[in-house]
């Protein structure tokens, strides 16, 4: 009596467990690599943020002819809980009671949308002046850090501002700080 084996089709548990293993390897190669760039991308955006909410102040000074302020607000326990807005009044809270508005209305960022990210700055309050939406008379430094890639906001004496990473990585969109 002649056997006849039928060939199986599919694969056997052994060449399962090889695919498996090889994807697990490699998934454990590229996470953190993949981590990092989601970082980058996260202080990249909050460096666009920055930038937009400057150039917005800027120019929304000069055509309204009134000074405005961007206004940074750190707290004071845990520098990864901070605000940033424009605002016509200088001595808002970001509160419901004294908001900060441009024009009744609001224009800011938060770290409620950029999770552990922290911010080290020297000042408070950047005042815009009216005639041409520049920085009035003083130096400011505003830096966002997340796990060591940061970006960095500088404002001279002159009023113009310059964005900057301590990031080489060839994928970041700002230059090298100095």
């Amino acid at each position: 009596m002649e056997k006849h084996y039928q060939k199986s089709q599919g694969f056997s548990l052994i060449e399962l467990l090889i695919i498996v293993g090889i994807l697990a390897i490699a998934l454990a190669i590229g996470l953190p690599s993949m981590e990092r760039s989601f970082q980058r991308q996260k202080i990249n955006g909050i460096g666009d943020n920055f930038h937009y909410l400057l150039r917005y102040a800027r120019a929304q000074a000069a055509k309204s002819n009134k000074t405005l302020w961007l206004k940074i607000k750190v707290d004071s326990s845990d520098a990864k809980i901070w605000r940033v807005a424009v605002t016509d009044d200088s001595a808002c809270e970001f509160t419901v009671a004294k908001p900060c508005l441009v024009n009744g209305v609001s224009q800011e960022f938060s770290s409620e949308k950029y999770q552990g990210v922290t911010i080290n700055n020297n000042t408070a309050l950047i005042t815009l002046d009216p005639v041409r939406g520049r920085g009035v008379l003083d130096d400011a430094k505003i830096k966002f850090d997340l796990d060591g890639i940061n970006v960095t906001f500088v404002k001279s004496i002159m009023g113009s501002h310059t964005v900057c990473t301590s990031d080489t990585a060839t994928n970041s969109r700002y230059p090298a700080c100095d």
